[in-house]
């Protein structure tokens, strides 16, 4: 570094070796974090920043859970007191293309399929 006194900016770690160790040889540089660093240092502060919150994490998540529960009991209740079924003429008939040749088009791909796996 002592040679290129031109250098603007060095990328370096978090040591404070490397920082005086450039300072010295290089004061007119600016030092900067790579991405790799300012990823790693991100990340380390936002478990950090998590550890502090994980008893109240840890107390919510297991109020939702007991209220999942409580709901999936509760679903269930009202399930067994619904009305009763419904007669056959409310029950929704299944809807067929109007035409044969429609219906041989949409059947035809599956029909194909089975002789193919049946060997016919």
């Amino acid at each position: 570094m002592l040679e290129h006194p031109s250098i603007a900016i060095v990328s370096r770690d978090r040591s404070n070796t490397y920082a005086a160790a450039i300072t010295e040889a290089c004061p007119q540089a600016e030092q900067i974090a790579d991405r790799w660093h300012i990823l790693k240092n991100l990340s380390e502060t936002v478990e950090r920043f998590l550890d502090t919150l994980r008893g109240e994490i840890k107390e919510t998540a297991l109020k939702l859970s007991q209220q999942q529960q409580q709901n999936s009991v509760n679903e269930e209740i009202t399930a067994d007191k619904s009305e009763t079924p419904p007669i056959e003429s409310q029950l929704q008939k299944p809807v067929f293309v109007g035409k044969y040749q429609d219906n041989m088009r949409v059947a035809a791909p599956f029909e194909s399929q089975r002789i193919t796996i049946e060997g016919i």
